[in-house]
């Protein structure tokens, strides 16, 4: 994991109305950032596919649209965050948008926080690539997923960046409240070591 930098802020932690379905919830994502940017990845009960925001319509890298089977969801652009959740006793979803505020939000009681870039390693190197995604592989266990990212070099490693809130208390604890998803980066295979 890596860190860029810390900046003071607040987050806004926002319910969204009427998402029973996830492809309500992604619909109503548009109210709180340009999609033009936006990506996503869902679980199914046998998969976790990567989704793309192109022209307002939802596709993973084979052009499906959204899995019926989804029971939960992560869309995401650099400005804000979608979460979304199907209750599995009613079957209906509930959805909650994060954003950075620099005033206390009125959505959510919220302390000023810390934030800090972070970023994750994704499993795998590109093996594979088009003109909007990259095929992460492995060799002892082959392919592993596609992720929407475009302009990667064979070899390369993918990163999820993420910003990372964090608060302390009265006794100079550091606590992580919650993060919020940003974008995906990748490294060519002649960079990794420098960012190792």
């Amino acid at each position: 994991m890596t860190e860029q930098h810390s900046s003071a802020t607040y987050l806004a932690v926002t319910q969204v109305q009427d998402t029973p379905t996830a492809a309500q919830a992604l619909a109503a994502f548009a109210d709180y950032t340009d999609l033009a940017a936006a990506i996503a990845f869902t679980y199914t009960p046998t998969a976790a596919p990567w989704l793309r925001c192109t022209d307002g319509h939802w596709h993973t890298h084979t052009g499906t649209g959204l899995p019926a089977d989804v029971f939960e969801l992560r869309a995401f652009t650099p400005e804000a965050e979608l979460r979304w959740w199907r209750d599995p006793h009613s079957d209906t979803g509930t959805a909650v948008v994060l954003t950075e505020t620099v005033a206390p939000p009125q959505s959510t009681p919220s302390a000023r926080l810390e934030q800090h870039e972070r970023s994750l390693l994704l499993w795998g190197s590109a093996a594979t690539t088009t003109e909007d995604w990259t095929n992460l592989a492995d060799p002892r266990i082959g392919d592993i997923l596609w992720v929407p990212l475009s302009g990667t070099v064979i070899g390369s490693v993918v990163r999820l960046h993420f910003a990372e809130y964090a608060t302390v208390d009265t006794h100079g604890n550091l606590a992580v409240t919650d993060q919020r998803l940003t974008h995906l980066t990748h490294t060519p295979p002649s960079d990794i070591g420098e960012h190792a």
